[in-house]
């Protein structure tokens, strides 16, 4: 116990005496009461910041658990399935492996009444295309093939070669195969097919109709029409719903174009997208349609487009939506006795691989079984 040396009374006469240590003590409570008001201040915040972090996280789960589906991330999925799906199924046995076969999926289109160019020959390497007897406008294709590697456009010249259809680029008929056979990614065998004529007046080639379809439901169809040219291509674009209405620009960065014209048989092809769409016994496809003299004519069914498929939110969350719809049907189908992968109708189907030879792959997708159903209980759209 300490003993106070100096008496009350005496310090308090040393305070009156001494007015710095008065001013000093004085100056130490204020601060001390301010600070006791700061602390208690801090207090009152970090409770309120607790309060909203705790809000924070339970928006953010509720956000999670309310996040609508997204057509990119689907898309993406889908990719990453692609990538994997060579290891996991060697022999081809699912429609995602069996789609990437152009002829494959000329000979579905024709099993289901419905029209694709002409082919004109079909040759299990490139070192045997022989254009020879060709004349005309045709269009020289490998059976697999993506971004347009696997194609050239070629319009017959004087001399017997070949200028390629919208540039001044000219080959001997002997180099195509050469050409194509060297380009990275592109898979024989190979073929030839008429030249799809576009309207009077229109582009030099034909608008191509891109449907975006889920298992039966058209989600839009992307109109794109090439300009091609000497000095470059120009490629114009527009979206349009499955009732023709236009969409604008649901693509942001991507300029359209809304004068580019309805095809005379558009209803027609949306419903041609749908059918096929559901044939292929996939949730998701795009099925690429051009306007023919007759009538709608396939040009390719893709499994995974490529391009970084960005929508505008709203768009997108549409389009994951009829994705997820369409995965539930697809299921459901298959649960109530739907045959697995691609379905091929009952009309004719013309062989368009050539016969296996030493030069061909292990897997020959002509020598595939056909799995024939009734187009009325698993193909045809139901509305």
């Amino acid at each position: 116990m300490g003993i106070d040396i100096v008496p009350q009374p005496l310090r308090r006469r040393l305070r009156r005496a001494v007015p710095p240590i008065a001013w000093r003590d004085e100056a130490l409570a204020v601060q001390r009461e301010r600070l006791d008001e700061l602390r208690a201040r801090v207090d009152e915040r970090d409770g309120t910041i607790g309060d909203l972090r705790r809000k924070l996280r339970e928006l953010e789960r509720e956000r999670v658990a309310e996040r609508p589906p997204s057509f990119w991330s689907l898309l993406e999925l889908l990719r990453a399935e692609a990538t994997y799906a060579p290891a996991a199924d060697p022999h081809r046995l699912t429609p995602l492996r069996q789609m990437p076969f152009k002829l494959r999926n000329y000979m579905l289109a024709q099993s289901h009444g419905i029209a694709h160019a002409e082919v004109l020959g079909v040759w299990s390497t490139a070192a045997e295309i022989d254009l020879a007897d060709l004349s005309g406008r045709i269009v020289v294709k490998g059976d697999g093939g993506a971004g347009g590697q696997g194609v050239l456009l070629l319009d017959r010249a004087g001399d017997g070669g070949f200028t390629e259809i919208g540039t001044d680029r000219t080959y001997p008929a002997d180099e195509i195969g050469p050409i194509l056979g060297a380009r990275h990614g592109v898979r024989p065998p190979f073929f030839a097919e008429r030249f799809i004529q576009a309207g009077p007046g229109g582009p030099t080639v034909p608008v191509d109709v891109k449907f975006f379809s889920f298992y039966g439901e058209v989600g839009h169809a992307l109109l794109r029409r090439v300009w091609p040219g000497a000095e470059g291509t120009t490629v114009e674009y527009r979206y349009v719903a499955a009732d023709g209405t236009d969409l604008g620009e649901v693509m942001p960065g991507q300029r359209v174009a809304p004068d580019v014209p309805l095809p005379p048989d558009f209803a027609e092809m949306v419903q041609v997208a749908r059918h096929l769409s559901r044939a292929v016994g996939l949730p998701f496809c795009r099925v690429d349609l051009y306007s023919g003299t007759d009538g709608p004519l396939l040009g390719e069914i893709t499994r995974a487009p490529g391009g970084r498929r960005i929508y505008e939110r709203h768009h997108d969350e549409r389009l994951g939506r009829l994705w997820v719809a369409a995965r539930a049907r697809l299921s459901t189908d298959l649960a109530r006795g739907r045959p697995f992968g691609a379905l091929h109708g009952q009309y004719p189907v013309e062989a368009l691989y050539p016969t296996r030879s030493a030069e061909s792959p292990a897997f020959v997708p002509g020598e595939w079984p056909l799995v024939v159903a009734d187009c009325q209980d698993w193909c045809t759209p139901q509305s």
